[in-house]
């Protein structure tokens, strides 16, 4: 991709971020951090566009455009996610397309970017997402009720992408140990889940033993914190198992056709 390329598409996601802004309202979830980013896209355009003179910015464009939309779906998807509709999550998702595109290589090159894989993961994850708010609640709120339940749902999301992009083509050993790593941080990042659940639990204890406190309502953040510690750990190893039988499934693929 050339920089003019990676410019103009970089524009594209601003005014597509723009245009969520502008469907989202000032009163959803987390409306003030995401106009706080709105710079990002923007910044990664112009860094692009100096980078055509000045190829030493060419990298910290790409790292801009890489990671951006993961804030982005962080903030969109994890605890408010709910409250935001289809119609009004739309222009981030493509915004997040349009960045992983210009992270793209040239033509002959068929592989994505190593790059690329987070801001496409970051469009999957919210199409996922909307999607199980719409045919499995009950699922949703497993994956995106916390932002560490979402971290896990989002490198699940980017492992699924870099899969796809490996089915396209011959798994080269350097892109197939990049997959075997991101698979095995799904359980690390579901026991990080744990420890922060646990941690929240422990401190909600002191509240739950104040004489003459109301022993109800204080055990809401003791069952709250201990949800996100058994629930992190579910999800990471599932994740896991189901991400690393699809990697069995390519590389015997290659072994059979070489």
């Amino acid at each position: 991709m050339t920089p003019r390329a990676a410019a103009l598409l970089s524009f594209v996601a601003a005014v597509l971020y723009a245009t969520g802004l502008a469907l989202l309202g000032p009163d959803a979830p987390w409306a003030g951090p995401l106009r706080n980013l709105a710079g990002a896209p923007v910044a990664a355009c112009l860094l692009f566009l100096l980078s055509d003179r000045l190829p030493r910015l060419g990298p910290v464009a790409r790292m801009v455009a890489a990671f951006w939309p993961l804030v982005v779906a962080t903030l969109l998807m994890s605890g408010g996610g709910a409250q935001i509709g289809a119609f009004a999550l739309w222009p981030f998702v493509a915004a997040s397309l349009a960045a992983g595109m210009s992270l793209m290589p040239l033509l002959p090159e068929r592989q994505a970017s190593t790059l690329a894989l987070l801001p496409f993961g970051a469009a999957l994850s919210g199409c996922l997402g909307t999607g199980l708010h719409l045919a499995a609640p009950a699922a949703a709120r497993l994956c995106l009720a916390t932002p560490y339940h979402f971290v896990i749902f989002l490198a699940f999301c980017v492992v699924l992408v870099a899969l796809a992009d490996a089915a396209t083509t011959a798994l080269p050993p350097r892109r197939q140990r990049l997959i075997r790593a991101l698979i095995a941080l799904l359980p690390l990042l579901g026991f990080l889940g744990t420890i922060a659940g646990i941690i929240e639990a422990l401190a909600s204890l002191p509240d739950l033993f104040t004489p003459g406190g109301r022993n109800g309502a204080a055990l809401d953040p003791v069952l709250r914190g201990l949800s996100t510690a058994f629930e992190t750990t579910l999800i990471g190893l599932v994740f896991s198992a189901a991400t690393g039988f699809l990697l069995t499934l390519l590389a015997d693929r290659d072994d059979r056709t070489g």
